[in-house]
């Protein structure tokens, strides 16, 4: 029986043998509690003294992925897979935890995937054309599982839409196998398969897995497990497949510093050494794999900014002049140093700048939001009454409330700012004008609605009271 080309046991969390293992990322997992090595207890079967424990915790799952491309080739020969479980469950695989492996694509698609359903069914599926559905290659109607019993699953396929071509076979026995010519080509499922992700007992549409994992094997040719000299009996089966190859987990001090590696990505390198990318593309020197060619390209004098030493005893020359233009000084404002190619100022502006005048806010309308300089400003000018200094603002006041203009006694008792503005203030030394001409009219109760259209706030208001009460006698 020829070596697989990938294989892995529950001896280690290192898979035994992939076939390109600088490709490979070797349990990267999707899962916040990764898979582990359990030793056996009570297990029927278990080859070695460990067991991979891959069942979901909390709905999550703990599946195991290798990332990278030929574990099988042009699939020219076709291909056989064996998947040795530990069931933890007695008859049919629970809703939607039967997965047993698949291979997809970097984006998730499925290329070829086996489940074993809650209905019995076990599936082997490959991909129709253009990924557009999944579908049967072979299945076996009805299989009851022994919870802690392993069982030897085993697969294979030729490649072709030829009858019989898919097989099934569940501890070395053949429980069902294609009867009649597939009707689809599956030739985008079989070109696939070279360059994808091989995830144990995993499926790509949302199931978990309620199966551990003893051992795996993917073939590049099929292979008839119930050939004289191979044992895939499931229980009885005692010792892993032979493979001489193996591809040991590298070493912290051979792996690039910083870069995170190996089972479950927990191992972090320490090595600093010379890769292609930090040597001169004009050298060769020795890796510790092959000899290389550094891909590093160096830079020049013309590339490196002016008066910037590198290299050996080089420097800099590049200016930037082909990055900037001059503005001229003409156009930089009054005093304002800069650089025109040149390491340091050598340049000042000449350019004044022209200023606004401000009209002042008691020449703009009230309201109007208008800038002077840089500075936000407010008009404050009412066109509601043409006056030409402060007591005529006053009166214009005095006359919309229906009363006469200021004395030269009156005028003398307003004391507030000349701000030409509505306030508290104000309104209390006009009121005192109003109510000591007559403390009965109506131009009092005038002025406050005034002054509450222009948005003083009053308060609470009381009018002023004469002395004479209701019904009380007159004097002459």
């Amino acid at each position: 029986m020829p070596e697989p080309r990938f294989h892995y046991r529950s001896d280690s969390l290192i898979p035994r043998r992939v076939s390109v293992p600088t490709e490979s990322k070797p349990f990267s997992l999707p899962a916040e509690t990764p898979p582990a090595l359990v030793t056996k207890t009570t297990e029927v079967g278990v080859i070695g003294s460990t067991y991979l424990n891959t069942l979901a915790v909390s709905g999550n799952y703990r599946t195991i992925r290798f990332v990278g491309y030929g574990n099988v080739d042009s699939m020219a020969s076709g291909l056989s897979i064996l998947v040795r479980l530990i069931p933890r469950f007695t008859g049919f695989a629970p809703s939607s935890k039967g997965g047993i492996f698949a291979f997809t694509g970097a984006f998730g698609q499925p290329y070829m995937v086996a489940r074993a359903l809650n209905t019995g069914t076990i599936q082997f599926l490959g991909t129709s054309a253009s990924f557009a559905t999944m579908v049967n290659l072979v299945s076996v109607s009805t299989y009851s599982f022994t919870s802690g019993t392993a069982v030897d699953l085993f697969f294979s396929w030729t490649g072709t839409t030829a009858a019989n071509g898919a097989k099934m076979y569940v501890n070395g026995t053949l429980l069902a196998e294609g009867t009649s010519g597939m009707a689809t080509d599956y030739t985008d499922a079989k070109g696939q398969l070279y360059e994808s992700i091989l995830a144990c007992n995993a499926w790509p549409q949302g199931e978990t897995s309620n199966f551990d994992l003893n051992e795996m094997a993917v073939w590049n040719s099929v292979i008839d497990p119930t050939a004289s000299g191979l044992n895939f009996s499931g229980s009885s089966r005692t010792s892993f497949l032979t493979s001489t190859a193996y591809d040991p987990m590298p070493t912290a001090g051979n792996v690039k510093g910083g870069l995170v590696y190996g089972s479950n990505e927990l191992l972090t390198g320490t090595r600093v050494d010379a890769s292609p990318a930090n040597v001169l593309s004009t050298h060769s020197y020795a890796d510790p794999a092959a000899q290389t060619t550094g891909t590093y390209v160096a830079t020049t004098t013309a590339t490196t900014k002016v008066g910037t030493s590198f290299g050996v005893s080089q420097t800099g020359t590049f200016d930037g002049s082909d990055r900037w233009t001059d503005p001229g000084i003409a156009n930089v404002l009054s005093g304002v140093a800069y650089k025109a190619n040149s390491v340091a100022n050598n340049r000042t502006g000449t350019h004044t700048e022209l200023l606004s005048t401000d009209p002042g806010i008691a020449n703009v309308l009230d309201g109007i939001e208008y800038t002077i300089n840089d500075v936000d400003l407010v008009g404050t000018f009412d066109p509601n009454f043409n006056f030409v200094n402060f007591r005529a603002f006053l009166n214009g006041v005095l006359s919309a409330v229906g009363t006469s203009s200021l004395t030269d006694d009156e005028y003398a008792t307003i004391t507030v700012d000349q701000n030409f503005e509505y306030t508290t203030a104000l309104h209390a030394q006009m009121q005192a004008v109003v109510v000591s001409r007559d403390a009965l009219s109506s131009a009092n109760a005038r002025l406050g609605s005034f002054f509450k259209a222009y948005g003083v706030d009053l308060g609470t208001q009381t009018s002023p009271t004469t002395g004479i009460y209701v019904g009380g006698a007159l004097e002459d």
